[in-house]
């Protein structure tokens, strides 16, 4: 009987300790550097956005913000990473609508995009541009769709590869407009849009930053947007909403702050914290616009509602289109 109640009053001291422990690890967070995996290279829209909060992040927290671009498998190799890390939050990941895009042609899939991390909080979004050539007989979206229309399988639509969040979202306006075209997988974004400057390809659906040499070339000419409304810088490009003539309707990348699952609340609520702090910032304002989208601050219950209303939204379109594997 001493014996046991040894037993149970030594379970409870360190029962007591642990909790102790783990506060006090929380309380202190951060006492080291924090690894910030981005899916991209360097310049790309993610690695801006990411590096600019990654900044801010740090002199805010006072630690160092270790960026750790993860390019390849789109997305895949970086999110997986991340999904994996152990969850103390000393491994955050710039989510992207690719986070959940990515995985749904792949089996098994290598994460699971609303499970296996905890949303921070939504940064901002990049609206997607619909861009043809500036030679191009299609001068209007209102042309592309009756061209479409008209010629069922003759317009060729670019696409960064099969299940890529371009193919995903050209796919949802086909089905929203009606329209019937071919898509065409490239390997590379820049390619994709060179061809497409030169009438090869008919339209790509992308985003501002790969193509603004060549929009400001005037060889490249966007003639829809997926904001909820005009862009000031395109303040002539009709949005998909309007042409809807449904409000609120967007075609956008949107961008989070992403803990792997497991990461305590507390330190959770603590990195919104500063994460709101950073989307105030003059900088990230300003990088953002420049890579054609806005900051849009929400916290982490709105991003996960996102996320797992995306993951319906494309398991939908790929399982329509036949890409399941």
């Amino acid at each position: 009987m001493a014996t046991n109640s040894l037993l149970r009053i030594g379970g409870t001291v360190l029962f007591t300790l642990a909790v102790a422990f783990g506060a006090h690890a929380q309380s202190d967070y951060p006492s080291r550097p924090i690894r910030l995996i981005i899916a991209g290279g360097p310049g790309t829209a993610g690695d801006t956005v990411g590096r600019t909060v990654g900044e801010e992040l740090a002199k805010q927290l006072g630690v160092a913000v270790v960026i750790d671009n993860r390019e390849g498998a789109g997305g895949l190799l970086a999110n997986t990473a991340a999904a994996k890390a152990p969850p103390d939050g000393y491994t955050l990941v710039l989510g992207t609508s690719i986070m959940v895009t990515a995985v749904q042609v792949v089996n098994p899939p290598p994460y699971n995009p609303v499970n296996d991390f905890v949303p921070i909080g939504r940064i901002g979004e990049i609206p997607m541009l619909a861009l043809v050539g500036s030679e191009s007989q299609l001068k209007s979206w209102t042309d592309l769709v009756g061209y479409t229309k008209a010629n069922p399988g003759k317009a060729n639509f670019a696409t960064a590869g099969n299940g890529s969040a371009s193919h995903l979202f050209t796919a949802i306006l086909h089905q929203e407009f009606g329209m019937n075209g071919v898509y065409v997988a490239y390997k590379s974004t820049n390619q994709g849009l060179l061809d497409v400057s030169t009438g090869k390809t008919d339209i790509y659906l992308a985003n501002f930053p790969p193509a603004a040499g060549l929009i400001s070339a005037g060889k490249l000419k966007p003639i829809g947007v997926g904001s909820t409304s005009r862009l000031p810088t395109l303040p002539d490009v009709p949005t998909f909403a309007e042409m809807l003539g449904k409000p609120g309707y967007r075609v956008a990348l949107w961008y989070g702050l992403f803990a792997p699952a497991g990461t305590p609340p507390a330190i959770v609520n603590r990195l919104y914290q500063e994460l709101a702090k950073a989307t105030a910032a003059p900088l990230l304002k300003t990088r953002m616009e420049g890579a054609g989208g806005f900051v849009s601050l929400a916290p982490g219950k709105e991003m996960h509602d996102q996320v797992a209303s995306d993951n319906t939204r494309f398991a939908g379109v790929v399982k329509e289109l036949g890409l399941a594997k």
